[in-house]
């Protein structure tokens, strides 16, 4: 387990523990965010609805149509049903010359689209 990304999120709107971030999105309102190292780059990782959530909607628009759906209209961000059935966000920030700015930027961005599409899906904030 690398941390090498540690001194890069040396901000007052985020809480680290471990591998995760969680950031305060203002109003009441935050997301944690996964950082797992690969070799050149830092994958992020949020978790926007469990299955439970995701069970009890419309069967006639399943998940997977509304991941992809926002993946065609939203750049820089991912959706996916990962393999224990929840839908998440993904990005990645590649190692190579970054710096806490373009870090932190792409930790909030994140942060902020997942906890929107999870307000959408379930009006809550539990992630």
């Amino acid at each position: 387990m690398s941390r090498d990304w540690h001194a890069l999120c040396d901000a007052p709107a985020c809480g680290i523990k471990d591998d995760w971030i969680d950031v305060d999105l203002g109003e009441g309102r935050s997301h944690r965010v996964r950082v797992e190292s690969t070799w050149d780059a830092w994958e992020l990782t949020a978790v926007v609805a469990t299955p439970r959530v995701l069970n009890r909607l419309d069967a006639f628009d399943p998940p997977s149509n509304r991941c992809w759906l926002r993946n065609r209209f939203i750049d820089l961000v991912g959706y996916r049903i990962d393999g224990r059935g929840r839908l998440v966000a993904n990005a990645w920030v590649p190692k190579l010359g970054v710096g806490a700015g373009e870090f932190l930027m792409q930790v909030r961005l994140l942060a902020r689209e997942a906890d929107r599409f999870e307000f959408l899906l379930s009006g809550g904030d539990a992630h």
